[in-house]
């Protein structure tokens, strides 16, 4: 799900978005972000994952006013509800940054 939203949103997987830390950021806007899951479902059979999702969205030196809108379109697209944190001014970092957070349940794929 989370690469349909960001690269309906104009991110490219490894370039301008990746799971976690961009070791060597890229001199653009661009996205990480993290994947907690926790299972649930019946007695000895947890089939249900609920991931929690956070997108951080990285600007350099001013905000990405653009880059945000799509970010919400592609979420409200999906129809889904999410939390979007007041942006912040990472002083030591020199970037902008907007966090989006939100969760979704799905049943756990069977493996072939």
């Amino acid at each position: 799900m989370i690469d349909e939203i960001l690269t309906s949103a104009g991110f490219i997987k490894d370039k301008t978005y990746t799971e976690t830390v961009f070791r060597n950021p890229p001199a653009v806007t661009f996205c990480v972000y993290s994947d907690e899951v926790e299972t649930d479902g019946s007695d000895f059979d947890c089939e249900l994952e609920t991931h929690t999702i956070d997108i951080e969205l990285y600007a350099l030196n001013k905000p990405d006013k653009a880059a945000e809108k799509r970010i919400k379109k592609a979420l409200k697209k999906l129809g889904i509800h999410y939390t979007k944190f007041e942006r912040i001014w990472l002083q030591s970092e020199k970037y902008y940054q907007t966090v989006y957070e939100f969760t979704y349940t799905e049943k756990e794929q069977e493996d072939e």
